[in-house]
């Protein structure tokens, strides 16, 4: 008999397929909090959606941004991207915490007050950040994916200017058996342009991609690599099927 394992796959093009959900736009919807003991939100974060908040770090003393987010139940945060970073400086500061709020010091920063936390800048671009994030040295560190609960995040001006677009990503929980198999079958680069690679203790003898309204898009037979060149981006759903 033949094991499905499934898989979510962001194909990290340039269009998007996903809903975008704006929590919040500083240059429309005013200046975030610069209190960690009272930061703004809670912003709930939407599944099966780009979940955006756009900051701006402006002014002298440099400028800091506090805002709590909300991962519900039965959801994790899978992943934080950097769709934008303006600035004339190479990089800013993201840090997270846990609960509704934080008693970090912006002045004189203890990183193990801290869940973790990581500079960030036009190298980010694209990229998933979390991991990094969860490694911070010095802080009580994590690994990705987050579970659901509230976390408070910290922006912080590190020198000029900046502007910042960042998303976060929600994937459902996997059950324990679900993480059982999950943890025989690794696909990577994720997100990717091109190339999408499966590495298995199994042969592979399927995999199938599906877009979001169920239609399936790719299918490669006895083979561990797929070409998604083609395709936007978005998320997709991979049905791997080994023997």
């Amino acid at each position: 008999m033949n094991t499905k394992l499934l898989f979510t796959v962001l194909v990290a093009v340039l269009s998007c397929n996903l809903s975008a959900q704006i929590i919040w736009d500083e240059g429309e919807d005013g200046d975030l909090s610069d209190d960690g003991t009272n930061p703004s939100g809670i912003f709930v974060l939407t599944p099966d959606a780009d979940n955006i908040i756009i900051a701006n770090q402006v002014g002298t003393p440099r400028d800091v941004d506090f805002f709590t987010i909300t991962v519900p139940e039965d959801f994790q945060l899978e992943q934080l991207f950097i769709e934008n970073y303006n600035s004339a400086d190479a990089v800013a500061f993201i840090a997270i915490d846990t609960g509704v709020t934080t008693d970090v010091d912006f002045n004189n920063p203890n990183a193990g007050d801290l869940l973790g936390g990581t500079t960030y800048g036009e190298a980010s671009l694209g990229n998933d950040i979390l991991p990094q994030m969860g490694n911070l040295g010095g802080a009580q560190g994590f690994t990705s994916p987050l579970i659901a609960g509230d976390y408070t995040i910290w922006l912080n001006q590190t020198g000029s200017i900046s502007e910042v677009t960042i998303n976060f990503v929600l994937g459902e929980t996997l059950s324990i058996d679900d993480n059982e198999l999950a943890s025989a079958i690794r696909v990577y680069p994720n997100p990717t342009l091109d190339i999408l690679q499966i590495v298995s203790i199994e042969a592979i003898e399927k995999i199938e991609l599906y877009n979001i309204l169920g239609k399936k898009v790719i299918a490669v037979y006895n083979s561990n690599t797929m070409d998604i060149s083609n395709l936007t981006n978005g998320v997709y759903l991979s049905h791997i099927t080994t023997p």
